[in-house]
């Protein structure tokens, strides 16, 4: 699931129309649009990349295989975008792919040193991949974006989630993996240890606000039933200084954050459907979208949407539901399997 935007100079682009039924059509990258990670079937080795035009509001899938004539691999994690390049995190493939931003050919493949790798994050401080390793101890593994190499890690605590840079150090959310968690490890960009601070159960996701507010969002536990733990949202400030803690929804769960930094909202995915917490009054309002399956979700900034992935199962073709931020529908595309992301692409 899910939150950085980038500039992307677009080159002009057309249509690659295909030949035979073995063939995808490439879309043109001329205009503004966001990519759609699919996760694929678990060891179907069918994870996919889906692109939705803005232009035309139509959705283009496979979009990965029809640039570089193979598969994207199994499970797709995470995708993100970053100077051009588009990082696809692939954890049963153990590697992260590296795709260009206006054709999605593959500029590199990091496949060494990488066991479990859940989420990658690229900016300015550098790249950084959160790996699972076995699933309870956990690693920071830091990329050299000069060859795209892996140079050195850390550990981290169990199932480290998205990471983010805040205040020039890189936090990484422990969400649990196959056990729970419920702290934040704190590095320094050269993978130095800074802090640990205390969270709610399996924190995920961690947005700075407008404000140099830090909020982390814990997704909670929902399994097994005797370990049932609630989701909670904490807040610091940007050195770690606990501020807040506001209770999650009631039997709500977690699975995806994005920001709306022109309205001070955060939008949060539970399975149920959509919910907004205002940072400046720190209100949770529940079910602002009432949709059932969620499994990722991202506020795309360029038409004020809220786009939802939904699975309808993890063997078959999944759907992409996109709302306007005042909760009404928009429309409905379907793409690969198991929807579970999105990077918007501004041309």
């Amino acid at each position: 699931m899910k939150q950085l935007k980038f500039l992307i100079i677009a080159l002009g682009m057309a249509f690659t129309i295909a030949c035979d039924d073995n063939e995808s059509p490439q879309p043109t990258v001329s205009e503004n649009g966001f990519l759609i990670l699919n996760e694929g079937a678990f060891q179907g080795s069918n994870a996919s990349l889906s692109y939705f035009s803005m232009s035309d509001s139509t959705v283009t899938n496979d979009v990965f295989f029809a640039a570089n004539n193979r598969s994207l691999g199994d499970q797709a994690q995470g995708i993100t975008g970053y100077d051009g390049n588009i990082f696809l995190t692939i954890q049963n493939s153990g590697k992260i792919e590296i795709i260009n931003s206006t054709d999605f050919s593959e500029i590199s493949t990091v496949d060494s040193r990488l066991t479990s790798p859940r989420y990658t994050y690229a900016g300015s401080e550098g790249i950084y991949v959160s790996d699972w390793n076995d699933g309870y101890n956990g690693w920071l593994k830091k990329v050299d974006p000069s060859n795209f190499q892996v140079i050195d890690s850390v550990e981290t605590g169990s199932g480290p989630s998205l990471p983010n840079a805040i205040n020039g150090k890189i936090w990484v959310p422990n969400a649990g993996g196959y056990s729970t968690d419920s702290t934040v490890s704190i590095f320094n960009t050269d993978l130095s240890f800074d802090k640990e601070i205390y969270t709610g159960i399996n924190p995920a996701f961690i947005i700075e606000d407008a404000a140099g507010k830090v909020w982390v969002i814990c997704k909670g536990k929902s399994w097994p039933a005797e370990g049932v733990r609630p989701s909670s949202i904490m807040k610091y400030d940007r050195n770690g200084n606990f501020e807040q803690e506001i209770a999650g929804p009631d039997g709500g769960y977690f699975n995806s954050a994005s920001y709306n930094s022109t309205s001070g909202l955060i939008y949060l995915g539970t399975s149920d459907g959509i919910h907004v917490l205002d940072v400046q009054t720190g209100q949770l309002t529940e079910s602002l979208i009432d949709i059932s399956g969620v499994y990722g979700m991202e506020y795309i900034e360029a038409n004020d949407w809220i786009a939802v992935a939904v699975p309808v199962g993890f063997t078959t073709a999944g759907e992409i539901h996109i709302f306007n931020t005042d909760g009404s529908f928009v429309k409905k595309e379907t793409v690969g399997i198991a929807p579970n992301g999105f990077t918007y692409v501004q041309k």
